[in-house]
């Protein structure tokens, strides 16, 4: 999936395709079992805390989640409305870098 910044809206598209990603990393509260990522957690507490990277280089899916853990978090999944604008707010607003 991507983030269409014309509309805000998320697409589906095979993940051969290449775009650019965000990254997500826990830094305050972390949790010690730490699931993979194609696991659906339950909501994040609101004491957690998240750092993000936004990556400029376009990448299919698998290696952008390598790229990701090489930084040492994952793909970024959005818990909630709330954090999902959170991170919206820290993408140029550019058609040029979709998410």
């Amino acid at each position: 999936m991507f983030m269409q910044l014309t509309d805000w809206k998320w697409h589906d598209v095979p993940c051969a395709n290449k775009y650019n990603f965000v990254c997500k990393k826990c830094v305050k509260d972390c949790p010690t079992n730490s699931c993979p990522s194609t696991v659906k957690a339950p909501p994040a507490p609101r004491e957690q805390q998240y750092e993000y990277a936004l990556s400029k280089t376009m990448r299919r899916f698998n290696l952008a989640e390598k790229a990701c853990v090489k930084w040492g978090g994952n793909l970024a999944s959005f818990q909630n409305k709330e954090e999902e604008e959170k991170v919206g707010k820290l993408i140029p607003s550019t058609d040029k870098y979709p998410f």
